[in-house]
């Protein structure tokens, strides 16, 4: 894939008042329907405006062209007594996302929300109960922007914590030990509510997972095919630096790989967070349609 810019000869503002080309419909990195930068999350780093060339820059070296953000409004230790963890987003950094998704067919700036699973639901209800309170939360606590309506949900097993996917924990995630009181179906129950709650308040819903993780939650058979959903895939052991090429899912220590019956080829898988080295960072494949 092509590295060169096209530029186009009409001309936008930047934020700073600055004149600077805008690219053409064609796109900087022109893909088979699509398009390839780089982006960052809530941990990631921030961005940094050209002024010479009217672009934002993701921080990951000269070509790092910046057109994702993807901002944290809030965790599931919102309910029943957990510390009050909410908003880390960063509106300067949607904002930069969102100024270069409008001149560059990029995904821009949306939202995600740390979801929980059945095993912790506790006061709300089990399985569809609590999904559908999640998303209730989610819809009410929205910041913004979101360029395309999409709210990612992010389900792991981290630092310890089962998060309550397929297993038994308490009001704040911590295992519990024990018999796995909830399995693969009551995973997908949760999920569901929490999918058909956002989906019918007319937003896309994404989910930020890895292979690991989602397989153990969800298993390797229908409670854990996703195939027409949008994914974003964290293989976070790579080196920040050298970043993947724009164009490709590999980097120098392997390759993207996705989940839920996906594969790196599909037209859902949107997105790879590649390192935590120093932040979180991420490349984008945005087409349209998706």
């Amino acid at each position: 894939m092509s590295s060169e810019t096209s530029l186009a000869s009409s001309s936008t503002t930047g934020p700073s008042g600055t004149i600077s080309q805008t690219i053409s419909p064609d796109g900087i990195y022109p893909g088979p329907g699509g398009r390839y930068l780089y982006g960052s999350d809530t941990n990631g780093p921030t961005p940094t405006y050209s002024s010479s060339e009217g672009y934002y820059y993701e921080g990951n070296g000269p070509s790092s062209i910046y057109g994702f953000y993807a901002g944290e409004m809030g965790v599931f230790q919102q309910k029943d007594g957990c510390p009050n963890v909410v908003n880390y987003y960063s509106l300067g950094d949607a904002n930069a996302a969102s100024y270069d998704s409008t001149r560059i067919m990029a995904m821009g700036a949306s939202e995600y929300y740390f979801m929980a699973g059945p095993g912790i639901s506790n006061s709300a209800g089990g399985d569809a109960a609590w999904g559908t309170a999640q998303a209730n939360w989610v819809l009410g606590h929205l910041v913004g922007p979101n360029d395309n309506n999409i709210i990612w949900i992010d389900i792991e097993q981290t630092g310890g914590y089962s998060n309550g996917w397929h297993s038994n924990g308490s009001s704040c995630g911590k295992p519990q030990g024990g018999t796995i009181l909830y399995g693969h179906a009551q995973d997908r129950a949760t999920f569901n509510a929490f999918y058909n709650t956002i989906a019918a308040a007319g937003y896309t819903v994404g989910v930020y997972s890895n292979p690991g993780a989602w397989q153990t939650d969800f298993g390797t058979g229908s409670y854990g095919s996703i195939p027409n959903t949008l994914e974003w895939t964290s293989e976070s052991s790579f080196a920040a630096n050298p970043a993947p090429t724009l164009g490709s899912w590999c980097g120098s220590g392997g390759c993207a790989e996705f989940f839920g019956g996906q594969s790196a080829g599909g037209a859902h898988a949107v997105a790879w967070q590649w390192s935590e080295e120093g932040g979180d960072f991420d490349i984008t494949y945005w087409g349209s349609p998706q």
